[in-house]
Order: C-alpha cells, then sequence, then structure tokens
C-alpha cells in the first residue's frame, strides 16, 4: 500500500510540475539506470546498449521512464535462463526513438488497450511484483516531454518499449 501511494504522489507531482530541460548524456543515463537495478533477479542478465545520444530533456522525467522500462524488461526476463535486453536508439528527421527490448515472457497483444491504464497489470497473480502505475507515468512523462510511448510484444518471446522525442531535443551541433 505504501508503495502504491508513494506512486500515486509521484503521478500528481508530474501533472503540476514544470521541466526543467537540460543536456542528457542518454547513454551514461542508461548505464546508471542498469546499475541502479541491481543486484539483478538473474544473473546471466546480457544487456547491450547501443550508441545512446545526448539531448536536451528533462533529466527527471527521462530517468523514471528509462528506470520503469528498464526495471520492467529485467523484471519478465528475469525467469529465462539467459534473459537478453538490448537499449538502442533511432534518429529521423521529426523524432528520435528509443528502444527498450527484451526477451522476457511478453504479453498477448489483445490486451494492448490496458497495457497503459491506472492500475492494470497484464501479469496474474504475485509472481511479478508492481503497482500497476509505472507505464502510466511513464505514458504522462513522455507527453509532458512531446513525445509518444508504445510497445510490441508477443507472448513467451519477449517485448519492445519504444517512445519518442521530438527533434528538437536533440542538439545542434555548431
Amino acid at each position: 500500500m505504501a508503495q502504491m501511494i508513494e506512486s500515486l504522489l509521484h503521478l500528481s507531482k508530474l501533472e503540476i510540475g514544470r521541466l526543467n530541460i537540460k543536456l542528457v548524456d542518454l547513454h551514461q543515463l542508461a548505464l546508471q539506470v542498469l546499475e541502479e537495478n541491481k543486484p539483478y533477479p538473474n544473473p546471466n542478465l546480457h544487456c547491450t546498449i547501443d550508441s545512446l545520444p545526448p539531448i536536451n530533456t528533462d533529466p527527471i522525467l527521462l530517468h523514471h521512464v528509462l528506470f520503469k522500462l528498464i526495471e520492467n524488461a529485467i523484471k519478465f526476463s528475469s525467469k529465462r535462463e539467459y534473459p537478453k535486453i538490448k537499449i538502442s536508439s533511432f534518429l529521423s528527421s521529426a523524432e528520435i526513438r528509443i528502444s527498450i527490448k527484451d526477451n522476457g515472457v511478453g504479453f498477448d497483444m489483445a490486451e494492448y488497450d490496458k497495457l497503459f491504464g491506472t492500475f492494470k497489470r497484464l501479469q496474474s497473480g504475485n509472481e511479478y511484483q508492481g503497482d500497476g502505475l509505472g507505464l502510466v507515468y511513464c505514458k504522462n512523462a513522455i507527453s509532458k516531454l512531446g513525445g509518444r510511448i508504445w510497445a510490441q510484444s508477443i507472448l513467451e518471446e519477449g517485448s519492445e518499449f519504444s517512445f519518442t522525442l521530438p527533434y528538437s531535443c536533440i542538439p545542434s551541433s555548431n
């Protein structure tokens, strides 16, 4: 219950808080978040981080989003003999896309409409801990930053969560 209350407070602060845009080393932030998630539930976890660019964004919001998405990837792939996570980015003329892909349990895409809903959990029982607010926070934070978030998954093969941020977050190379 305490975790749920804390998550609700986080969510409400997101709604009223102002953005604090700074230059963020996205690659370093991903490494930091991986370190914060140690010890991993499965010591065989292999994580690959592609070259990630520096971006202008709110470092606190982006940290929370990356933390939740990476934490979920670690959690939902932990029962695999060799869990794998890949963090990558793709730059287009309009936006940057950041993706976190895992080889975990995945989810049924028929239930996709529940994925970003408040207190909605696609995994039943107590096998995986959570309060049902993490992805809601991610969706609201990414929306506040001017982006969008979505997921693709195949049950028992893994998931890929992706989000975009507007091209304006990419520092100019003057």
